[in-house]
């Protein structure tokens, strides 16, 4: 979420005199920019002058002691994820910083308050710096000083503590919210700005904030109970986890991973048990030092389950056994196991296909695959679909025509004689290897469904 916050000055840049040095040191990215610099900005204008700045704030003083806060400064900081949304577009994050302030006025208890009477000035800034404090000094990655990588855009803000008309005391930090008697009356409530900012975001920009982004996830991690706590722990770990493709993740993770996949399989379905030995099939992932096979095996079961498809009584057995022919080539591999990869390969086909076209048949294509002994034909009349989906060409509307038009019996060109075979038939375990990474489970795991040819290397000879 945009956090706002409110500094607390000290030495130089405190609050109880001149705004001066707060607005020099504000001004400081801009000594290497020239005319390009970024001006101050406020309610109304888009290039206020740093000595404008400190006229405003400093003339508007009067019945404030001589230790009384004289201005308020403090910024506004975005998450990677919403500069990235944003495009890191600078007018509309002031845009964004305009409507902030509206809500700031309005939170104010003060009868009548109204933007126009709050002395505001912003200023963007697009770096930020490292400090001795962070690991990276301490490990002498960097530097202090040195700019930070990434998406780093942030508007730092100065607001008086009078009103522009000079009669009001206003106070962001004060710990009262809506007095009517006493020394102090009004006040300002915090949270309900702080709220008020994160949903103005999300609906000025159409932004879907996740759940771990919002205060209210934020503040109860920091101020909820224990339970509250782990329970909000535990369930972004298994999110994070979840996003994230299998070879990305630590050996830990996998482990994870595979646990929350069988555990899924075992109780996920309503009306059918399917027992798993998880031990036996973590052993065998761990054999394999974690390198993905038992996922996909996994992931190949829980199609299966999808599809109806009758499965072994040893489900364990067969997810153990299927590790073995996941990296045979297509013509060594059993029909059953053929099957599997032809209907995999036409789901993930059907899921990207543009919507004009007729979807494929699986049945169809498995019933075609068995007359022709699954000896490949099919196979390639999909990689050959594949292809041309990817390339854009109009291939008529039938694509079960389109993939069977490869003869079965005597493997001749396809009937399309505009493309050599070459163009089509690529080593079947590259064209499927990422199949089995596509199935969508529930935890969610793709990979990239449409696979890139690869470029001949000439080699050179002296």
């Amino acid at each position: 979420m945009a956090v706002i916050k409110f500094d607390s000055p000290s030495g130089s840049a405190t609050n109880t005199s001149s705004c001066s040095p707060m607005v020099t040191y504000l001004e400081k990215e801009d000594q290497d920019k020239g005319i390009d610099k970024e001006f101050f900005f406020n309610q109304r204008n888009d290039m206020v002058p740093g000595h404008v700045v400190k006229t405003e704030i400093d003339s508007r003083k009067k019945g404030l002691g001589k230790n009384d806060a004289k201005f308020y400064s403090g910024s506004i900081n975005f998450s990677q994820e919403e500069l990235a949304f944003l495009n890191n577009d600078k007018a509309k994050i002031k845009n964004y910083v305009r409507e902030v302030f509206k809500l700031y006025a309005a939170n104010f208890s003060k009868e009548g308050l109204t933007i126009d009477n709050i002395n505001w000035f912003g200023k963007l800034e697009d770096n930020r710096y490292y400090k001795g404090t962070d690991q990276e000094v301490i490990e002498g990655k960097n530097k202090v000083g040195d700019i930070k990588p990434e998406l780093n855009t942030h508007v730092h803000f100065i607001v008086g503590r009078k009103s522009v008309d000079n009669k009001l005391k206003l106070s962001p930090k004060t710990n009262h919210r809506s007095t009517k008697s006493g020394a102090v009356r009004g006040g300002f409530n915090r949270e309900r700005f702080i709220i008020g900012c994160e949903k103005l975001f999300d609906e000025m920009f159409q932004y879907n904030r996740p759940e771990e982004q919002t205060y209210k996830y934020q503040d109860e991690i920091k101020n909820g109970d224990s339970n509250v706590k782990y329970n909000h722990i535990a369930t972004s770990e298994s999110k994070r986890i979840s996003n994230k493709k299998y070879y990305q993740l630590t050996d830990a993770e996998k482990e994870k991973k595979l646990l929350k996949l069988i555990n899924f399989i075992q109780f996920g379905y309503k009306e059918e048990r399917y027992p798993l030995d998880k031990n036996q099939i973590l052993d065998k992932a761990k054999q394999l030092n974690w390198n993905g096979d038992i996922h996909r095996s996994l992931l190949n079961l829980n199609q299966r389950i999808k599809q109806g498809r009758a499965l072994e009584r040893d489900v364990t057995g067969f997810v153990l056994n299927y590790v073995d022919f996941l990296n045979k080539p297509y013509k060594e591999l059993p029909n059953s196991i053929k099957e599997d990869r032809l209907l995999n390969y036409v789901q993930m086909l059907n899921s990207k296909k543009p919507e004009r076209y007729i979807r494929l048949d699986p049945l169809k294509l498995i019933d075609a695959a068995k007359q022709r002994g699954f000896n490949g034909s099919v196979l390639r009349g999909l990689n050959r679909l594949n292809y041309s989906l990817k390339q854009g060409i109009d291939i008529g509307e039938d694509l079960n025509l389109f993939v069977l038009q490869l003869d079965g019996a005597d493997n001749r060109e396809p009937v399309y004689s505009s493309f050599s075979q070459s163009d089509f038939i690529t080593p079947v375990f590259n064209s499927i290897k990422g199949i089995l990474g596509s199935v969508n489970e529930s935890p969610s795991d793709d990979d990239d469904l449409f696979f890139k040819k690869k470029k001949k290397r000439k080699r050179l000879y002296s």
